[in-house]
């Protein structure tokens, strides 16, 4: 009885002393869960495909911190159907973009609702049929220090990558992928919030395509990114299409499929150093 008492005692110390610390003091929840990651969806007056991919979100990945959805309703359908979509899955945050509030400001508020260090940037074209754990995609971004962890790659993709760790790959980004599309995509890509988010400030975008058209020109902080050997994931896209500054960005839309990651948990190499 007296251990289960100064167990009971010790427990609302601890507690007592976490609270202070992130309450009163301001200590982020990141600082005690360092590998919390967002997932932030872009889209475009497609309730359907996002539904799915919600759907496959919830049943594929674990270890999400929050998900968050930027949309556009342009019509009275697309707005019911969003409605009934966000009554399906009442744990989605949303941001409706409109005249009112403009999509950059919508997109700066999702990479900072949260204390997450990491963010994982999405279209509604994805739906993800395997498992993905993003504890670990955290974990390995700072194992090896990449810029991104790749999920859309897969080594058919990019034969010209190192093994990491079993199933954990790394590629050096080319000159010509420092300037595509390649680098910074929403195909189920994470990053630190510490890098894009001050990207994202400096550009001036007011959809997802003129998002990725700028983006894309932007060198990333370091010349690597990581991504797994095998997984699966059908992608139903409309494609950006990254074009010269004299042309327009035009969209082509294409059924492809492609290889995500199903991540396993694996001992750490070395000591995880924290980023964000």
């Amino acid at each position: 009885m007296k251990r289960f008492e100064q167990f009971i005692t010790h427990f609302f110390l601890v507690t007592n002393v976490l609270f202070f610390a992130q309450k009163v003091i301001c200590i982020p929840p990141s600082f005690f869960q360092p590998y919390k990651a967002d997932i932030i969806i872009f889209s475009e007056d497609n309730p359907q495909q996002l539904s799915t991919l919600l759907d496959s979100i919830d049943k594929n990945i674990s270890n999400i911190n929050q998900k968050i959805v930027i949309y556009q309703a342009s019509t009275k359908k697309h707005k019911k159907e969003y409605k009934q979509i966000f009554t399906k899955f009442p744990y989605t945050h949303t941001f409706k973009q409109n005249k009112q509030k403009k999509y950059k400001d919508l997109t700066l508020k999702a990479l900072n609702y949260s204390y997450a260090p990491y963010v994982m940037l999405a279209t509604d074209t994805t739906v993800i049929t395997d498992s993905i754990d993003l504890y670990n995609c955290c974990h390995w971004l700072e194992q090896t220090g990449a810029y991104g962890c790749y999920l859309d790659m897969n080594k058919q993709k990019k034969e010209n990558h190192t093994i990491v760790y079993n199933d954990v790959c790394k590629w050096n980004f080319t000159n010509e992928e420092n300037t595509k599309s390649t680098v910074h995509t929403f195909d189920m890509t994470l990053y630190r919030k510490s890098d894009i988010t001050p990207l994202c400030k400096k550009l001036n975008f007011t959809n997802t395509s003129t998002f990725a058209k700028k983006l894309a020109k932007k060198k990333p902080r370091v010349n690597f990114g990581i991504f797994f050997a095998d997984a699966k994931v059908t992608t139903s896209t409309t494609e950006i299409v990254i074009c010269n500054e004299e042309t327009e960005l035009q969209e082509k839309s294409d059924i492809k499929n492609t290889n995500i990651a199903s991540v396993s948990r694996v001992p750490e190499l070395t000591t995880a150093t924290q980023h964000g």
